[in-house]
């Protein structure tokens, strides 16, 4: 099943609904999008699936994962 429901944001939920973010990113008119996600999941093979799948959409694509899953003050202030 999935599933979208409005209120007050656009949250999408279902099994394997992460092949739906190249949409979802141009249903928000988003062409260079960010992902963000910690430096100890940037290598496992499901972190690396989606990258490449929003490789292959955008031209223009970033990754952010300077950062630890619990952040502490000085992460915060690297912004």
């Amino acid at each position: 099943m999935k599933f979208n429901w409005n209120y007050p944001t656009t949250v999408w939920v279902g099994k394997n609904r992460i092949d739906d973010l190249p949409n979802a990113c141009e249903s928000l008119k988003i062409v260079n999008p960010l992902f963000v996600t910690d430096k100890d999941l940037i290598e496992l093979p499901f972190i690396k699936n989606i990258i490449s799948n929003l490789k292959k959409k955008f031209s223009q694509f970033n990754i952010f994962s300077n950062f630890t899953g619990n952040p502490i003050g000085e992460n915060i202030e690297e912004g």
